[in-house]
């Protein structure tokens, strides 16, 4: 049996309440589409990695809040290795 974590549901539940209380905060530039040369050249979409396009774990770092841009939210917690070597 896999070993199983909670950690990325949690990690959406404290996301999607970050989102709720404050709905102003914008989608960064690498996550947006880009359908338009000028969306592409202003950034948008810029250095996207879409992991399962990749043999080796990717990160994503605009993914992450950065410290303090919500106060008491802190999405991720990684507990260590953010994957198992052993398993690579």
């Amino acid at each position: 049996e896999a070993p199983k974590s909670t950690r990325a549901y949690e990690a959406y539940k404290r996301t999607e309440e970050a989102a709720l209380a404050d709905p102003s905060l914008p989608v960064p530039l690498e996550m947006r589409n880009a359908p338009t040369t000028l969306m592409k050249e202003v950034g948008y979409g810029k250095s996207y990695m879409y992991n399962p396009e990749f043999a080796h774990p990717v990160h994503n770092t605009y993914l992450y809040l950065s410290s303090g841009s919500i106060p008491g939210c802190d999405t991720f917690e990684s507990g260590g290795d953010t994957w198992d070597e052993e398993a690579l």
